[in-house]
């Protein structure tokens, strides 16, 4: 009767041995059918090569971190009530299913928080990922985090993703394989306060001027990608939250405007790697940001000096040979 009544098991960073097979998964189900919290991450040497656990009752399961080798339809049906699902960090594999009666939304769609990370040889299409059951709208409206990053999951954001995550706080797809535009539809993901694509090399395009609608933004990581046109200032200056802004390895063009000025909260701008910024850093209007760590322009076409009130405000700055900085510990970057 004791064993029945518990609700949560925590076995997290203990160092476990064993593997989680079906004679397990069924002992868990007799024993603890009430079960709704089961955290085993961090055991790297816990392992299971056909399964991961499977308990009807659960609402949070966390097994990142550990030797879990197993096929990503294996916990298709099998956690009606789950919300938090945490298999980063381990050799998950095969494709997500694009069957819109098998896709992981209409089999988990409870789900809160979702984190695939780390997990390279999980393969999908993105929509495939976020569909619905049969009418091809979008699901998982309660999903407030969804990480895919260092995965082989790709294609594009789908352009109904602002009409259906609409409680969405965390987006992170870096080091995926992600292509195509961004789509003007993200400007509705409002709550969004994370935003990270960096790494997938195939982004493209103009940045979309809807980005100045996603007032809650305090991380913007674009990097990495091949974006192109004049980088938007006067959209960007509307996120009053935002604390960095990382556009570095980009294709984009023009100069920084005064407008980022008005961006008082930034402490970390990287735009680095885009040979087609050009002109002047807008000084005056870069004091006016108080808590400015980085500033990272290096690798640009940028001109001018780099005064020592500015090397004074700012922590870091890294800097094209284009510009003078006489003051400066660091070298220029070519």
């Amino acid at each position: 009767r004791t064993l029945t009544s518990i609700t949560g098991i925590q076995l997290g960073q203990n160092n476990l041995l064993g593997t989680w097979d079906e004679e397990m998964n069924s002992l868990f189900m007799f024993l603890l059918p009430h079960l709704t919290e089961f955290e085993l991450q961090g055991n790297r040497r816990f392992q299971s090569s056909t399964m991961i656990p499977m308990l009807p009752s659960l609402e949070k399961l966390n097994i990142s971190n550990c030797g879990f080798k197993t096929n990503i339809q294996s916990i298709f049906g099998s956690m009606p009530n789950l919300r938090h699902l945490d298999i980063s960090n381990n050799d998950i594999r095969g494709s997500i299913p694009t069957a819109s009666s098998r896709s992981l939304s209409s089999q988990l769609p409870n789900l809160q928080i979702l984190n695939l990370r780390d997990n390279p040889r999980l393969e999908g299409d993105l929509h495939a990922l976020l569909s619905s059951t049969s009418n091809g709208v979008g699901g998982w409206s309660q999903l407030e985090s969804l990480d895919v990053s260092k995965t082989k999951i790709g294609g594009t954001l789908p352009i109904n993703i602002g009409d259906t995550l609409t409680n969405l706080t965390t987006l992170v797809c870096s080091e995926s394989r992600l292509q195509g535009k961004i789509p003007t539809e993200i400007g509705k993901l409002t709550m969004l306060g994370s935003l990270q694509l960096s790494m997938n090399y195939a982004l493209t395009g103009t940045l979309p001027s809807t980005l100045h609608l996603m007032a809650a933004l305090t991380l913007l990581d674009l990097s990495w990608n091949k974006f192109t046109g004049t980088i938007p200032w006067e959209y960007l200056s509307a996120l009053s939250n935002l604390t960095s802004l990382q556009l570095n390895g980009n294709e984009f063009t023009g100069s920084v405007s005064t407008d980022i000025g008005k961006m008082t909260k930034l402490e970390y701008i990287e735009l680095g790697e885009n040979s087609g910024l050009m002109g002047t850093l807008p000084e005056t209007y870069l004091l006016q940001i108080p808590k400015l760590q980085l500033l990272d322009i290096s690798r640009t076409n940028m001109t001018g000096e780099i005064s020592d009130k500015l090397l004074n405000h700012v922590g870091r700055i890294q800097y094209p040979c284009s510009m003078t900085c006489s003051s400066c510990d660091e070298p220029c970057t070519i």
